[in-house]
C-alpha cells in the first residue's frame, strides 16, 4: 500500500467556519475554541483574572453580584480611569487598580430597574448617563448629580448619545436628535448645555429619514485629513446610517445640506457594538459584523456586500437575532471582541424577586494583527478570527488606560446566576490564576496527499486508513494532555483515537523535578491509533475513511505549531471494519460551551 501525508504546518489566516471542511485552505482551520492564532502559533487565549468586589456601602456588592446587568463603560478623569456600571437602576464607578466602588447613584437617585440597558457618554470631563425616562445622570469623579433641565438647560432627557467636534448630541425621540452648546475650554460646563437649539428657525432639532427606522447608535468616523481626526456624525438606525458633516458652524445647519445617506445597505443592530478600529468603523448590524469603509468601497466598486461573520458562522447559527441588540463590542490588543450567542438568565431585583437578564456565550475574538513587526511594513495583511472564548459568559466590556496600559474588563454572569468582574489579560496564563483553560481546535477536512510522483497530489478518492501522527509543540507550561480525535467522511462525530502527555519539569531545579517552566516538544508522536472504536454512521472503523476532520483538545498553556499526519493508501473499499466484537458509538457531537471558569 502507497503512504500518504497530510497535517499543518502553519494556521495565520485563522478560523473559516464558513464553508465545508474540505474546502477550507491550509492556513486556517474549521473552528476554533479557546484559542488564537497570532504569529501563525496556535496558542491557549489570554485568561481572565477575577476583580475582588469589596465595598463599604451596605449592600453594594449583594447588589452588584446578583442584580439585573445594565450596561459598562470605562470613563476617564483627570488622569484615573473608572469602569462604570449599572446593575438594577443603581450606577457605580470602578478603580480596578484600587478596587474602589462608589455608588454614585446613592444621593442623586437610582434609574428604572426594569430597563434592559441604560446609556453612557463621556463629554469632557463628565459621564453622562440616562434611561430614557429620568433626568440624566452627569458624573464627574466620584461626584454626581442630576442634570439642572430647569435653571440651567442642561442635558434632556434621551437615550442614545455621542460627542463629536464638541458637541453632546442626544437622541430625544424616534428619529429626532438634539444638538448641545459647543465646548468652552474658560467655560467647562458648557458641553452640557442646550440652549442653542432656541434660536434654530428650523426647529431645533436633527432628523433622521423616516424610511431607515428608529436611531440605534450614533459616533463618528475617523477622518484622518481633519484638524481633530473627527469625521462626519454617524447616526446608525434600524435600516440603514445617516451622517451629519457638524463641524460647519451652528447658524449654517439650517442653510447647508450637512446630511446624507450612508450607502451601507445594512442597519444597526446593537448600539453597544460599534467600534473605531483605525480607519474602518465596525458595527453590529442584522446581517452580522460590517465594516463601514469596506461598505463604502465595496459599494463605489460595484461589488457585493462583503459578511464579516462567515468565517465565525458556526457561532452565527447559533443565535437568537433578537438578542444582538444587547451585543457590545471594544478594540482591544489590536483584536475587535465582541459578545456573540446571546441567551435569557434571570437575576434579582432590588425586591428579591426574579427578573430577565441576558448573557453571552462567549466572545468572538478578530485579530487585526495575526501577524505583526517590521518584516510585514508595506504588506497587506488581512484580518483573521481566533474563533470563539468561553468561560466567563460576558454581558459587557470596557476598556480603557488604566496605570498606563490598555486594559479589558468584562462583566459576566454564571450558571448560578452571580456576576463577575474579569480583567483579561494580554499575555498567557490560567484563568482566576490557577483553573486550565480547556481549549480545542478543529482543523481543516483532509484529504491526504500523494508525494510519490512527479507533483504531490490530494487523493480524495482513495481510501485512507491513519498510520501515525505527529505534533510539534513550540512551548508549553506544567502537565498536558493533547487529545487527537478524527471525524471520517463528514460523520459530525468526533472520535478519540490517541492521546500525548507531556510535562514541563523546570530545568534547573533540584530532583525531583518542579512542573512549571516552558518547554517545546518537536515532533512530539502520538502513541498508536485506537482501532477498535467504529464509526456508526458509516459503520467503518474510526480511522479508516476518505477525508478526516480532526479535533485536538487540551487544558492548559500551550502553542502548537505543527501537526503530520500519514496513512495507507488503498484503491479498494471494504464494506465494513468493525467486527462483531468493535465497540459501535453512537456519540454526539463535541460540547464547545461546557467550559466554565466558575466549575459546574
Amino acid at each position: 500500500m502507497k503512504k500518504v501525508f497530510d497535517g499543518f504546518v502553519a494556521l495565520q489566516g485563522g478560523m473559516n467556519g464558513g464553508t465545508i471542511s474540505n474546502r477550507v485552505p491550509p492556513s486556517q482551520y474549521a473552528m476554533g475554541v479557546n484559542i488564537t492564532c497570532r504569529n501563525g502559533l496556535i496558542s491557549t487565549r489570554p485568561p481572565f483574572i477575577e476583580i475582588e468586589l469589596e465595598s463599604e456601602i451596605e449592600g453594594a456588592v449583594q447588589n452588584i453580584q446578583t442584580g439585573k446587568f445594565q450596561g459598562m463603560t470605562s470613563y476617564e478623569y483627570e488622569g484615573t480611569s473608572y469602569i462604570v456600571f449599572a446593575v438594577n437602576g443603581s450606577v457605580y464607578l470602578i478603580d480596578p487598580v484600587t478596587e474602589t466602588i462608589t455608588d454614585v447613584t446613592a444621593v442623586p437617585g437610582t434609574f428604572l430597574e426594569t430597563e434592559d440597558r441604560l446609556h453612557f457618554c463621556q463629554c469632557e470631563r463628565y459621564m453622562v448617563v440616562q434611561d430614557g425616562t429620568n433626568i440624566p445622570l452627569i458624573i464627574e469623579g466620584t461626584a454626581s448629580r442630576k442634570a439642572d433641565q430647569v435653571g440651567s438647560d442642561e442635558v434632556p432627557t434621551g437615550t442614545v448619545m455621542a460627542y463629536c467636534h464638541g458637541r453632546l448630541f442626544v437622541k430625544t425621540d424616534f428619529n429626532r436628535i438634539l444638538a448641545g452648546n459647543i465646548h468652552k475650554p474658560n467655560t467647562v460646563t458648557d458641553v452640557l448645555v442646550f440652549t442653542e437649539t432656541d434660536y434654530l428657525a428650523g426647529g431645533g432639532g436633527l432628523y433622521t429619514p423616516a424610511d431607515i427606522g428608529q436611531i440605534i447608535a450614533m459616533t463618528w468616523a475617523q477622518a484622518y485629513g481633519e484638524a481633530t481626526g473627527q469625521g462626519p456624525l454617524m447616526v446608525m438606525c434600524e435600516r440603514g446610517i445617516a451622517s451629519f458633516n457638524v463641524s460647519v458652524p451652528r447658524l449654517q445647519w439650517q442653510d447647508l445640506p450637512i446630511m446624507r445617506i450612508e450607502p451601507s445597505g445594512n442597519g444597526c443592530a446593537s448600539e453597544l457594538c460599534v467600534v473605531k478600529m483605525n480607519e474602518d468603523l465596525l458595527f453590529m448590524s442584522w446581517a452580522g459584523i460590517q465594516d463601514f469603509a469596506l461598505l463604502n468601497v465595496e459599494v463605489a466598486s460595484a461589488h457585493r456586500v462583503t459578511n464579516l461573520n462567515t468565517e465565525v458562522l458556526p457561532f452565527v447559527k447559533m443565535e437568537t437575532r433578537s438578542l444582538r441588540q444587547f451585543s457590545h463590542g471594544v478594540k482591544f490588543d489590536d483584536r475587535l471582541l465582541y459578545t456573540s450567542i446571546g441567551e435569557e438568565v434571570t437575576a434579582l431585583n432590588t425586591e428579591g424577586s426574579e427578573v430577565t437578564d441576558y448573557r453571552f456565550r462567549g466572545l468572538i475574538a478578530l485579530d487585526f494583527a495575526p501577524i505583526n513587526g517590521i518584516a510585514s511594513l508595506g504588506e497587506t495583511r488581512r484580518p483573521a478570527y481566533d474563533g470563539i472564548w468561553t468561560g466567563v459568559h460576558p454581558m459587557g466590556l470596557a476598556v480603557g488606560i488604566f496605570e498606563h496600559d490598555e486594559r479589558c474588563y468584562v462583566m459576566g454572569k454564571d450558571n448560578d446566576g452571580i456576576n463577575h468582574l474579569y480583567e483579561l489579560m494580554k499575555e498567557q496564563g490560567d484563568d482566576k490564576g490557577n483553573i486550565q483553560i480547556e481549549c480545542k481546535l478543529y482543523t481543516r477536512g483532509m484529504y491526504y496527499i500523494d508525494y510519490t510522483g512527479e507533483h504531490p497530489q490530494p487523493v480524495p478518492y482513495h481510501m485512507k486508513r491513519m498510520i501515525d501522527g505527529f505534533l510539534w509543540i513550540n512551548s508549553f507550561e506544567g502537565d498536558v494532555d493533547f487529545v487527537l480525535s478524527s471525524c471520517p467522511d463528514n460523520s459530525i462525530v468526533f472520535h478519540e483515537i490517541s492521546t500525548i502527555s507531556v510535562s514541563a519539569p523546570m530545568v534547573t531545579s533540584d530532583a525531583p523535578p518542579v512542573s512549571g517552566s516552558a518547554q517545546p516538544r518537536a515532533k512530539e508522536p502520538f502513541p498508536a491509533f485506537k482501532s477498535s472504536e467504529c464509526e456508526y454512521i458509516t459503520g467503518r472503523n474510526a480511522i479508516t475513511g476518505f477525508e478526516f476532520q480532526y479535533l485536538i483538545e487540551w487544558a492548559g498553556i500551550a502553542n502548537l505549531e505543527r501537526l503530520a499526519l500519514s496513512a495507507e493508501m488503498s484503491m479498494e473499499r471494504k464494506a465494513l471494519d468493525c467486527s462483531t466484537t468493535t465497540k459501535v458509538l453512537t456519540g454526539t457531537a463535541p460540547d464547545n460551551f461546557d467550559y466554565d471558569v466558575e466549575g459546574d
